[in-house]
């Protein structure tokens, strides 16, 4: 299985804000990047959203995400219904089309780079 990489350049407009979208991503989410771009990162408030376009499914959320580089690898919530207990990690996320990724807070004219990784 090969794993798809998508890159998808930020800038945000005059209210912090921008979207991009990751079409025909299929798969398993391994794990999501931020690259801190080096003359105008965005904003320290900085809010993300990843979600499948779909079904809505929320493969991530940040809120103020600081000025770092920052990886994450998404994981779906275990649950027990028996007994109503939620884990803290259990599986990676599936997903099947297109996502898009929202960006809040972040500045005027400010930009960034995601990778996000996805097991086909």
């Amino acid at each position: 299985m090969a794993i798809k990489l998508f890159s998808p350049p930020v800038t945000t407009d005059a209210s912090g804000d921008a979207t991009a979208s990751l079409e025909g991503a299929t798969g398993l989410v391994y794990q999501v990047r931020y690259v801190v771009d080096g003359a105008t990162p965005l904003a320290t408030s900085t809010n993300i959203s990843i979600i499948e376009d779909n079904t809505g499914l929320n493969v991530l959320t940040m809120a103020a995400i600081g000025v770092s580089s920052f990886t994450r690898s998404p994981r779906e919530l275990s649950a027990n219904p028996a007994n109503g207990t939620v884990g803290t990690n259990s599986d990676l996320i599936a997903v099947n089309g297109n996502l898009t990724l929202t960006v809040d807070s972040g500045g005027n004219a400010k930009t960034g780079t995601f990778y996000v990784y996805i097991q086909e």
